[in-house]
């Protein structure tokens, strides 16, 4: 059952062989959940990262693929650019040379 009150929250909070100003647990968290508290030993269970993000990797790969036309058209218009001045460059170069 979750803490409700401000005290409630910093009692469960407060780790008395903390070596910290604030005595608060150091979390080491495993990928399953289980935490330990690095100074007092005392357990608690985390929900796991892969449930918290849930489908990050989706959404991440959604946003690239969402992302990648607009760069690659970036792309074409920068090489068109330098294409023309290159052409542009050129062209100057062989009147001057007539």
């Amino acid at each position: 059952m979750p803490a409700n009150s401000v005290d409630e929250r910093l009692a469960l909070a407060s780790c008395p062989s903390s070596p910290t100003l604030l005595k608060a647990h150091h979390w080491v968290i495993d990928r399953l959940g289980q935490g330990q508290c690095k100074y007092c030993a005392e357990e608690r269970f985390f929900a796991p990262v892969f449930q918290m993000g849930g489908d990050y990797k989706a959404r991440n790969a959604k946003a690239k693929a969402a992302q990648a036309p607009s760069d690659a058209a970036w792309r074409k218009e920068q090489w068109k650019k330098i294409n023309e001045d290159r052409d542009f460059a050129l062209a100057e170069a062989l009147k001057e040379t007539k």
